[in-house]
């Protein structure tokens, strides 16, 4: 979901706010990270239990520390569009868990 929302402001919008986000996904130049877990993120309002939603940002955050990511040159510049193809990547690493 969240590549194709980045793919989309990509063409459609300048800028983007990483709080939109419901995933606990930090946002840096040129790459993505973790955030520490908290039981007041609204990623656990996804789940029935903060034990659930660990569980959840145990395996995300696995999938985002072994990701090997290899961006192609692109000179447009656009964060919104790397976020959206890293955000790719992740989620065919995340489905082979």
């Amino acid at each position: 979901y969240y590549a194709d929302y980045f793919r989309l402001i990509s063409e459609e919008a300048s800028y983007f706010v990483p709080a939109r986000v419901m995933m606990p996904l930090r946002f840096y130049q040129h790459a993505i990270g973790m955030m520490e877990m908290s039981e007041t993120h609204r990623f656990v309002s996804l789940f029935s239990s903060f034990a659930e939603a660990q569980k959840a940002y145990d395996m995300l955050k696995e999938v985002v520390n072994d990701a090997d990511i290899d961006l192609p040159d692109d000179d447009s510049n656009s964060y919104s569009k790397e976020y959206a193809l890293m955000l790719d990547v992740l989620s065919k690493d995340m489905s082979g868990k």
